[in-house]
């Protein structure tokens, strides 16, 4: 799902608009192939209190099995929906003013603005964890992709040019 896709659908739920396709809105919890949520509601977009709830679902479970496992099978979609219940959040919310947001890891991140110049990694963005000096460097292990992916579905105006 390309950016301005998400973007465009984070402001249709925003907006109260019906959906805009038949395909759910996706958020990232993890940087693996079908690692996503199904988006269930937002509100507050762009706000002070922009809130997105989600659902880890059997059709997300069995996305993962399939495209990253090799698995689609029951007891995959089985033991990754008990799996991520385990560790996942069911909500993305924060303060788009300020940049303080909580992700569907918990704790706290902030988001800063634009680096002034792109990581060697690609990181476009001043990400950090709350009690951090230090950004997210634009790795898979940083988090970076995800961090951005869940940050833009409550703040899409924050990363608009």
């Amino acid at each position: 799902m390309t950016r301005a896709w998400r973007i465009g659908i984070a402001a249709g739920l925003a907006l109260g608009a019906p959906a805009m396709a038949k395909e759910a809105a996706l958020v990232a919890y993890g940087s693996r192939a079908g690692m996503a949520v199904s988006v269930l509601s937002a509100q507050g977009i762009d706000s002070e209190a922009a809130e997105v709830r989600v659902a880890h679902t059997p059709e997300n479970a069995r996305a993962f099995c399939t495209l990253y496992v090799m698995d689609p099978s029951e007891a995959c979609v089985t033991a990754t929906m008990a799996d991520v219940a385990g560790w996942v959040g069911t909500r993305i919310a924060g303060d788009c003013t300020t940049g303080v947001f909580t992700g569907l890891w918990g704790g706290d991140m902030r988001f800063l603005g634009r680096l002034p110049q792109r990581t060697e990694f690609g990181a476009e963005w001043d990400f950090r964890e709350e009690d951090s000096d230090t950004p997210l460097d634009g790795t898979t292990a940083s988090g970076y992709g995800v961090v951005l992916d869940q940050f833009r579905a409550i703040c899409p105006a924050r990363l608009a040019d």
